[in-house]
């Protein structure tokens, strides 16, 4: 019979429910009063919100800690581009937990439905071995393992799977990126997330419409600042200037094998405006798309 090794794990807080604020969700934040911890974390755009009478323009790759027992409300309506994450939570006292039951929430609910009285606090100090000061409003080093935190969390709540053990794990890896000093960006990671955006791009270039840097972060669920850097890291140029790029290179395609008119290689690289997409055209290739035609022809 083999022997066991026992632990017992001893964290700073309890997680109780976690979410995203999707797009054009709510136009402007619930008027409301918690009685426990939430954290957001913005992805895109700017969340306006007060606490009390403090207010704040979280910007995105920020986070914001909302306290239990203070009404906190939107003060403008949200662009409809913003969207973050979201996690609520209890803080142990003395390193005990402030309720021994993890109550049972419905993920859609959102955080309005937790329950439990909190005195006002400026700042919380986890009750860890070293002590680790949580600031209201925070710039993660590294906010896309933050987001990989968030997206674990997610995905196992929603497939019902997420343990408590784990929930609290995840909880206190997150405020360890919150709190991380600045370091060296993980390239491998950024090199991974930049291949993501090109294949991304590459899939998109025939659907007609707009195709820009905020729609890709959204579609990946990452910083759009962040994509920005390591795209430009692996690939020597902006997302939109691959993207302009990628649909000449796939005109230029076009015109060399097939006969189709410029309007309508114009909409199979995603441009329905035919006058935008030749000047488009032009700045990339030195000339008109008939000039190439024509060049490739009597080669």
């Amino acid at each position: 019979m083999s022997e066991m090794l026992s632990l017992e794990l001893s964290l700073p807080a309890t997680a109780l429910v976690a979410g995203i604020h999707e797009p054009g969700v709510v136009l402007l934040h619930t008027d409301r009063v918690l009685d426990c911890f939430e954290l957001i974390f913005v992805q895109q755009g700017v969340l306006p919100i007060a606490e009390e009478q403090r207010q704040f323009h979280v910007q995105a790759g920020q986070t914001l800690l909302l306290f239990p027992g203070r009404r906190h409300r939107g003060t403008h309506p949200c662009p409809p581009e913003m969207w973050f994450y979201w996690i609520c939570f209890r803080v142990h006292s003395s390193g005990r937990p402030a309720s021994q039951a993890r109550p049972r929430v419905e993920a859609e609910k959102g955080p309005e439905y937790l329950h439990e009285n909190w005195p006002e606090r400026m700042a919380v100090r986890l009750p860890t071995q070293h002590g680790v000061g949580l600031p209201q409003l925070a710039k993660p080093a590294q906010g896309q393992r933050l987001v990989e935190l968030f997206q674990r969390f997610l995905g196992d709540q929603k497939a019902g799977c997420l343990r408590p053990q784990t929930a609290d794990l995840l909880l206190a890896m997150m405020f360890d990126q919150v709190t991380a000093p600045p370091q060296v960006e993980d390239r491998r990671a950024g090199q991974v997330l930049a291949h993501r955006a090109g294949a991304y791009i590459d899939a998109q270039l025939a659907r007609p419409g707009p195709l820009g840097a905020a729609q890709v972060a959204s579609a990946l669920r990452c910083n759009a600042d962040y994509l920005g850097r390591v795209f430009r890291a692996a690939f020597g140029r902006s997302l939109v200037e691959h993207i302009h790029h990628r649909r000449v290179e796939k005109a230029c395609a076009l015109l060399q094998a097939s006969g189709k008119s410029v309007e309508e290689i114009a909409l199979d690289c995603g441009h329905p405006d035919a006058r935008y997409f030749r000047r488009l055209f032009k700045r990339h290739a030195g000339m008109t798309p008939l000039a190439y035609r024509a060049r490739h022809r009597r080669e």
